[in-house]
């Protein structure tokens, strides 16, 4: 099987073994009709999780029970379907209350910068923060790509053997891991500098890897303090908020990592004179029958869409 699959069958069990142990119950193979009753509410209305997403872990936990010959006729369980089905109710209702996400702009950034300098953080901090905002602003990354989960780090986040530095001034990274496989080789995103301003992405990385001598340093984490301690997706959301809140209020419980990921693409679709719709899904790399895979599109046009980019924003 894909990595990818057995990262969701692990999630799955692993949703099972938190509920077990957050009530201190036993578990036997199959499942207790009861206990897996009381696994469906839990996971909808203390964890929160999506309708679809229980949907789908247990499929995966009545697979586990099919390669163990075991019974799976608890999964077709009425009460459950009906939890289920309540939940989706309740979902289509709660939209009308959710307040809209904040999409990071570029103006968003700039303040964000200035809020960083006043900041009483280790020089270090402020270079390993701005520079990951800057790179996620301009690069459309998804927050995931660039930081690590966890604070020890791990095999799938970024290093600096996924940075490349052209002689042009531009950079190559290659996400390994992205959320949607295309090739064996994962993505790849061009950075562009821009000449002589302090939210240059390229100007930030560099500056980054002098810093944590990365060409001796090739397989650490790019967002990695010298204390080994790497700034993880959950640490860069906390600090933003609070960097923040003076500036937007409470506004802030709807900005996060992802934010970032949308602000070109909000940028550029504001401006449909400057850039195409095509424009926008080549910079984000997103996935369509429609155009090609960022793999296909040579770095020339990259460059012309970026150089639409700051004509957008600026």
């Amino acid at each position: 099987m894909a990595k990818t699959s057995w990262n969701r069958y692990n999630a799955a069990f692993h949703s099972w073994t938190n509920y077990v142990n957050f009530y201190g119950k036993l578990y036997s193979w199959p499942f207790d009709i009861s206990l897996l009753r009381g696994y469906v509410n839990w996971a909808i209305n203390v964890k929160h999780l999506q309708p679809n997403t229980v949907r789908i872990y247990l499929s995966d936990l009545k697979l586990a029970h099919c390669l163990r010959n075991a019974k799976t006729d608890i999964f077709d369980d009425f009460f459950v379907k009906k939890m289920l089905k309540g939940a989706d109710h309740l979902k289509m209702y709660s939209k009308i209350k959710n307040k809209t996400k904040l999409v990071m702009t570029f103006q968003m950034l700039r303040i964000l910068g200035h809020e960083i300098t006043k900041t009483d953080w280790t020089i270090e901090k402020k270079r390993i923060f701005w520079s990951a905002s800057c790179l996620a602003y301009f690069g459309s990354f998804r927050m995931g790509e660039l930081l690590a989960k966890e604070r020890g780090g791990g095999l799938e986040d970024l290093k600096w053997s996924d940075v490349k530095f052209r002689k042009d001034g531009s950079i190559l990274i290659n996400i390994r891991f992205p959320k949607v496989v295309k090739n064996t080789q994962g993505d790849f995103a061009d950075i562009f500098p821009i000449t002589g301003k302090d939210y240059c992405p390229v100007r930030n990385l560099k500056a980054l890897a002098k810093f944590a001598n990365h060409e001796k340093n090739q397989d650490k984490n790019v967002f990695c303090f010298k204390d080994s301690r790497c700034l993880t997706t959950a640490d860069f959301t906390c600090e933003l908020r609070k960097l923040l809140k003076n500036v937007f209020g409470d506004a802030v419980a709807n900005l996060s990592g992802h934010s970032f990921r949308a602000g070109i693409p909000a940028a550029l679709c504001n401006n449909p004179e400057i850039a195409s719709e095509e424009d926008v899904m080549c910079w984000g790399r997103w996935s369509s029958d429609a155009y090609k895979l960022y793999t296909k599109l040579k770095l020339s046009a990259r460059k012309v869409i970026f150089d639409k980019i700051l004509c957008a924003i600026m």
